[in-house]
């Protein structure tokens, strides 16, 4: 939850897309390219107008897209009205300016099979599924897919990098899904989900 409504507020901070600065792709340098991005240039001009009830519920319903079982429950109330500020950009029908501050202006997300936004026409990633295993390795294998970062993506995609068991091991560690002892001292070992056990050198999926 810390590190999305970080996202949301500073997402040119140094825990996001600041140390990108020193970067390059495909042997281009990629500078000031996101901090000084659309998301970046949005947080500047609209993150302070925002209530923390109104941050705390998106990221709530951000949350809820991912089917994450370290974080505990998800608050399905806060989630509903996070979906609320995710379309209008306001818990406040009267507030001023909302409309710009709506994440459904640049960010697309189908729900249930209902989309919210136009398919294929906003310019930012689609958030369907946002932080679920699914998403993940869809964005690890494929950041340069139109539902990504498309034209825009400066992340290496991972698809060829490694065998199939140490990308499974990666996304679950991600997930934050790793072994850990049960007590002090223990032997026995517990995980939030078992890792997928594969062939070594498997092809990834």
């Amino acid at each position: 939850r810390d590190w999305i409504k970080g996202f949301i507020v500073d997402p040119a901070g140094p825990k996001y897309f600041g140390p990108t600065t020193g970067g390059s792709y495909n042997g281009q340098p990629v500078a000031d390219r996101f901090v000084n991005g659309a998301m970046s240039v949005w947080a500047k001009e609209h993150a302070g107008k925002m209530t923390q009830n109104e941050i705390a519920a998106v990221v709530e319903f951000l949350l809820s897209q991912g089917d994450r079982t370290d974080l505990g429950p998800v608050d399905t109330e806060l989630a509903e009205k996070g979906r609320e500020v995710f379309e209008s950009g306001s818990l406040d029908p009267n507030a001023e300016g909302a409309e710009e501050r709506a994440c459904l202006q640049c960010h697309e997300m189908v729900i249930a099979g209902a989309p919210l936004g136009s398919a294929g026409m906003s310019p930012a990633p689609e958030l369907t599924q946002y932080g679920s295993e699914a998403w993940l390795r869809d964005f690890l294998l494929n950041p340069d897919a139109r539902h990504h970062y498309g034209s825009r993506n400066a992340m290496p995609s991972y698809k060829d990098r490694m065998s199939r068991d140490e990308f499974d091991v990666l996304v679950k560690w991600l997930r934050r899904q790793w072994l850990e002892p049960r007590a002090k001292g223990a032997n026995v070992v517990e995980s939030h989900q078992p890792v997928a056990r594969r062939g070594a050198g498997s092809e990834l999926p």
